[in-house]
């Protein structure tokens, strides 16, 4: 926060609207640390002075070093856990206080809620059939969704008529039913009868997700309905992230991109459905701009070229005005109306505080609008042709004006998300306010106007730079320190350091053990990566710390290679711009590698050191071999899967495909001359939208071509347990393939190996009832049939592990009504 106390002035948007929130939500200990450490710094100089600030920030002790909290208590005398309470009792006593002489939100109009978790914006279409939303519909959801909501007419007419049966139903029994006797007793008998209660109006909606991702919360209906103008955030040219505009047609239902790589949003149509106005940024420069409905036909409407920012533009009534709100030179967010035919454009308002969010009246003659005049966002509404503006509501949370309301002549308005969801309330544009001036005690408020007590002064952002010197950017230019670390550990003593240029574009890495003991084996890894354009790429070099292994021959350890290797590697990642969840990967590299291939049998208990098996010892599998290879690598990964926190243990939707090619050559380098091809395709299916199961299904194949190949890379299906992680595939192209409850093995230089599962369940625990088939073969020896086994498992998630305990055998031994085997291990989600 002490960038914040340095240069800025305490203001809705930056931190008071944070604040309430969490006081009101009593989550004082979650806010942002810029929102909070603002805060504390204003009262920490409110009530101790700024020089205590300065000096507690001057303080070290004998050592040398900076001690915050020793530092913190020397200066102020009380410690730092007193000070957090303090300032905690100190913000809620002020903002309880200061909402309780506000306007409620019910005070000011009808409050509803709409269909959805978790509101960003929306949408009434001017009949109130339609509604657009975008949001969560569930807390655990990592995108949003945009639906579109249509009254089902035919669903409420039917409730209605259930309804209106049974209240006749009702009133026929009580007419027949005589009064008891106490009713008689206290004449109640002879009252007359009570006043019913209207009952509730019936709506139901027919919701449907029409898109997902990310969304800027400003959508518009076009003028007959049909169509729903958003703007959608997405990969761009040059793969950067930005927002643009597209439109869903509900005849088609589809949506299509009407502007590319523009920034652009706000879109509005114009009363006759021809056109569309929206805001677009070119060098942090906002103008408007109109197109016609299929995105042709664009044109520059405003010509700034300076630093300007543009936000809400909308058509009047007759369409020939445009209200929008600009923060012009004067860096004063205010509204302003241009006028279509003259391109002339007057201010509308012009206080001090920031105005936004112009909502029309029908008759074109006024505008409701957001305005932080009274330090909280409130709605005003300004006489478009006389400029006289007045405040229409003073509630204490914060309101903003959102479009005029479909059903009566009340503008819809927004309040702060403090509750399940954000609420909505149908607010009185020309409504009066009387709440009294605010009156909080100094002792309570003055924080809030505290500041350093020596101003930086002389500071012009407009004064021109002049440049003395320049030069091309070179990495070798501000290297700078990011990390290091040194732990003992024994004999020996680990290492990590990182550095990276100015622009964190090139990376450097090293890794070391150093080894004290007799045997001297020191280990490092050198990394350099090169982010600065194109596909990242990078050197690696390393010397006993490129290490594979994996369960091995159905060995105690397994499995265990430390090679010595340098490589030469690149990856692109791209999305084609529609779904910044569905994403390829594309990679490749150079590697020559002095593998050494051991199989650890156990640790002796005296030295430490590994038992290594020897070549009696191996019970089916091949002996591993060591040696120098060459390899060149290609590799192409698709992954569609929306981010959602039941991901990790049940996800419900996504697919993926992967494709890997390994090419060996003794001529290039080394002693292996191989080919290897794998491919792993997934997908995770929800049957209905309201079904409680999900269901998987996974298919990995493997294929080893050349004559001398590693032998422990060759596919096998073993009954070796294979190791997870999170749920996902960790080992890559060494995973080991083992069909659950089968106890054998079989081995070839082809594989395929799949999976089917059914599972239910939530984020921590699930239920899967699964079939495995599978089979390896040589290519050119005789091909056993395909095996198939069943089972079942419960899953817990523990610390991100998944463990099952389960139950599974060949079908064949379910069929002879056989024991099944138990099981106890990590278990597969989804590869990748």
């Amino acid at each position: 926060g002490l960038a914040e106390y340095e240069t800025e002035r305490w203001r809705p948007y930056r931190a008071d609207i944070s604040h309430k929130f969490h006081v009101l939500q009593n989550k004082m200990d979650q806010m942002d640390p810029h929102h909070d450490g603002y805060s504390k710094l204003l009262y920490w100089s409110e009530r101790f002075g700024d020089s205590t600030i300065v000096n507690t920030l001057l303080e070290r002790n004998g050592m040398g070093l900076f001690m915050f909290d020793e530092a913190f208590k020397k200066h102020t005398s009380i410690t730092v856990g007193q000070f957090n309470e303090d300032w905690r009792r100190h913000m809620n006593t002020y903002y309880y206080g200061y909402r309780a002489q506000k306007e409620a939100i019910e005070e000011i109009g009808k409050v509803v809620t709409l269909p959805i978790k978790k509101i960003a914006g929306f949408s009434f279409f001017q009949d109130s059939t339609q509604i657009a939303i975008s949001g969560l519909d569930d807390e655990n959801q990592r995108d949003m969704s945009l639906f579109v909501l249509q009254r089902d007419t035919t669903k409420e007419r039917e409730k209605r008529e259930e309804r209106q049966e049974a209240l006749e139903k009702k009133k026929d029994k009580e007419e027949d039913k005589e009064p008891g006797f106490f009713a008689k007793l206290f004449g109640q008998d002879k009252k007359d009868e009570k006043k019913k209660k209207k009952p509730k109006p019936i709506v139901i909606w027919d919701k449907e997700e029409v898109d997902f991702g990310s969304f800027h919360k400003y959508m518009n209906w076009s003028y007959d309905g049909r169509k729903l103008a958003y703007a959608k955030y997405h990969f761009g040219k040059y793969q950067s992230m930005v927002n643009d505009i597209k439109v869903y047609d509900l005849d088609k239902k589809s949506s299509a991109w009407l502007t590319q790589s523009e920034r652009a949003t706000y879109p509005d149509w114009s009363p006759d459905g021809q056109q569309i106005v929206y805001v677009a940024h070119e060098n942090s420069v906002s103008n408007l701009y109109t197109m016609n409905a299929a995105g042709a036909d664009k044109k520059q409407i405003t010509h700034y070229v300076y630093d300007t920012q543009i936000i809400n533009p909308h058509y009047s009534p007759d369409g020939n005005f445009i209200v929008f709100a600009m923060a012009d030179k004067e860096a004063n967010l205010d509204l302003f109306i241009l006028e279509l035919t003259s391109g002339d454009v007057r201010r509308l308002t012009d206080d001090l505080a920031a105005d936004y969010d112009p909502v029309w009246h029908p008759g074109g003659d006024f505008v409701s609008y957001t305005s932080h005049a009274s330090s909280t966002p409130n709605i005003h509404t300004v006489n478009v042709v006389t400029g006289v503006s007045r405040q229409i509501s003073d509630v204490g949370d914060a309101v903003w004006a959102a479009q005029w309301s479909p059903v009566d002549s009340t503008i819809m308005a927004v309040t702060l998300p403090d509750v399940d969801t954000v609420r909505i309330v149908n607010v009185n544009p020309h409504r009066d306010v009387a709440t009294p001036a605010l009156a909080i005690r100094d002792h309570y408020s003055n924080w809030r106007s505290a500041g350093p007590d020596i101003l930086l002064s002389g500071i012009d952002p407009k004064k021109e730079v002049n440049i003395l010197k320049s030069h091309d950017y070179k990495p070798t230019i501000g290297i700078k320190h990011l990390a290091t670390l040194v732990l003992p550990l024994g004999y020996e003593v680990f290492g990590l350091t990182q550095w990276s240029d100015a622009m964190s574009r090139h990376l450097f890495a090293g890794i070391g053990l150093v080894d004290f003991s007799e045997n001297s084996t020191h280990r490092f890894l050198i990394e350099y990566a090169n982010a600065m354009s194109g596909p990242m790429w990078g050197i690696t070099a390393t010397s006993l710390l490129d290490i594979k292994t994996k369960p091995y021959d159905r060995t105690k350890w397994g499995l265990l290679e430390e090679n010595k290797s340098i490589a030469l590697w690149a990856n692109m990642p791209y999305n084609t711009g529609n779904n910044m969840s569905s994403n390829h990967t594309f990679g490749g590299g150079v590697k020559f590698t002095d593998r050494n291939a051991n199989v650890i049998k156990d640790v002796d208990d005296e030295t430490g050191e590994l038992i290594y098996l020897d070549s009696t010892e191996f019970r089916y599998l091949n002996i591993p071999v060591s040696g120098n290879e060459g390899l060149i690598s290609l590799s192409y990964t698709w992954l569609s899967r929306r981010p959602h926190k039941r991901n990790a243990m049940i996800p419900n939707q996504g697919q993926g495909f992967d494709l890997t090619l390994e090419y060996a050559n003794s001529g290039l380098y080394g002693d292996f001359d191989y080919t290897r091809i794998l491919t792993d395709v997934f997908i995770n299916l929800l049957p209905h939208k309201k079904s409680p199961i999900v269901l998987f299904g996974r298919i990995k194949s493997v294929i080893m071509l050349g004559k001398t190949p590693p032998p422990q890379d060759m596919p096998a299906i073993t009954n070796d347990t294979p190791i997870y992680g999170g749920g996902n595939n960790i080992l890559g192209s060494d995973e080991v393939v083992h069909l659950r409850g089968w106890d054998d093995w079989r081995l070839g230089d082809r594989l395929i190996f799949g999976t089917l599962e059914v599972r239910a369940g939530a984020s921590q625990f699930s239920l899967a009832a699964f079939l495995d088939f599978g089979n390896a073969w040589y290519a050119d020896g005789e091909k056993d049939d395909m095996l198939y086994t069943g089972g079942y498992e419960a899953r817990v998630n523990f610390m991100g592990f998944i463990v099952a305990y389960g139950t599974a055998q060949d079908f064949n031994r379910w069929q002879d009504k056989n024991i099944p085997t138990n099981y106890l291990r990590l278990t597969l989600v989804n590869p990748f």
